[in-house]
Order: structure tokens, then sequence, then C-alpha cells
């Protein structure tokens, strides 16, 4: 398997890359609570550039605050 990847499943050919270029613009939808905000804390600690979106205001918020200058934006995406 190729350095900077991880297998996604025990029966896929799929990788997904860990290594993020500093500096990466993401979009983080459902950003204020679970995998989302989870993914965000690991961006923003890699240096990525993030837009979080989420319904609640408050988590949201939290999340943002702990994501540097993310830049947080309350909306339904549903």
């Amino acid at each position: 398997m190729p350095e900077g990847t991880s297998r996604l499943h025990n029966d896929s050919t799929h990788t997904a890359t860990t290594d993020m270029q500093p500096g990466a613009v993401i979009m983080v939808t459902g950003a204020s609570a679970g995998i989302g905000a989870e993914f965000a804390k690991l961006a923003a600690a890699r240096g990525a550039k993030l837009a979080l979106v989420a319904r609640s205001a408050d988590a949201l918020a939290a999340v943002a605050s702990q994501c540097g200058s993310a830049l947080a934006i309350v909306s339904d995406v549903t």
C-alpha cells in the first residue's frame, strides 16, 4: 500500500489519503457532531482552511472554536 494511505475496508481496493496539504480548503457538512466534527478538528490540526456547516448554531460554534479560524455557517443542506 502506498505511503500516506490507509485501507478503507478489508475487501476494498480504494484507499483514503492521510496526507493533507497545509492550506487545503475544505467544506465540512454535519460539522457540529460525530464524524463531521472529528474530521474538522483533524483537518484543522493539519493546517486546512475550513468552512464548517451544520444546523445547530451552539454545537457548531463549539467545534469551530477548536478549529482555529474556521468559518462557521449555520445552514440545513438536506
